[in-house]
Parts: structure tokens; sequence; C-alpha cells
């Protein structure tokens, strides 16, 4: 048994939020979020122009707002929630397998490290 999957990304944004495990005030980060779809059928994620543009717009849309009380790792759970629930237009037939957050920290006065730290939820199949 095979599969075929569609990794697109990454797309470029920002995103705010605080964090009260690690008593972190409100901060920004850059991040980028790539995404791996899977085909069911023979047509999986088109990969034209103006479906990219609509996924980059959604991303956007999704962190436009700061994350008030939620970690990385929860930011990261929530935009495959919101994602696994978006399609473009016409005949396409997937799922999201995975979803990566990758966040670009900078040695700062909160502690933050000088490093990008990729976050990565994925769907989890049940075997049968």
């Amino acid at each position: 048994m095979t599969k075929t999957t569609v990794q697109v990304g990454p797309f470029g944004f920002y995103f705010s939020n605080n964090n009260p495990i690690l008593e972190l005030p409100l901060h920004s980060h850059y991040a980028e979020v790539s995404l791996c779809f899977e085909a069911v059928g023979d047509i999986g994620l088109p990969v034209l122009a103006h479906t990219q543009n609509d996924l980059r717009k959604h991303v956007r849309e999704l962190v436009a707002e700061p994350f008030i009380g939620k970690t990385n790792e929860q930011i990261c759970r929530s935009l495959f929630d919101a994602l696994d629930q978006w399609s473009p237009s016409g005949d396409a037939c997937f799922d999201l397998a995975w979803l990566e957050l990758a966040v670009r920290c900078v040695e700062d006065d909160l502690g933050h490290a000088e490093c990008f730290t990729r976050y990565r939820t994925s769907r989890v199949m049940e075997r049968v």
C-alpha cells in the first residue's frame, strides 16, 4: 500500500503570545509554517497560485490576534486544527497529515535562545 503527499511552505508570518507557564509576557516571533497533505484519490492539494495565496491568507488570519495564555506547542495544535478544516474550491480531496511551525528566536531579555525551534503536530492514524 502506498500514499502520496504534497508538502507546501514554508509560509512566513509573525505571531504574538504570552506564556504563563514560563512566565513570559506578551512578545512576538517571526515564524514559518509548512504543511503536508495526503492525497485522497488522484488529485491532492493543487499547487497553484490561487490555492497557495488562499492558504497563506488563511494562515495570516489565524495568527492576526495574539495567542493569550498559549505555548508554542498549543499554537501549533491550534493551527493544525484550524487548517485541518481548510479546503480550496474544486475537486481536490486531501487530508492534513502534519503541520510544522518553525519559530525564530533570538537571544533576548526574556531568555530565548538563538535558533529556529520546530514544533510539529501530526495526524495519528489508528491501526486496525
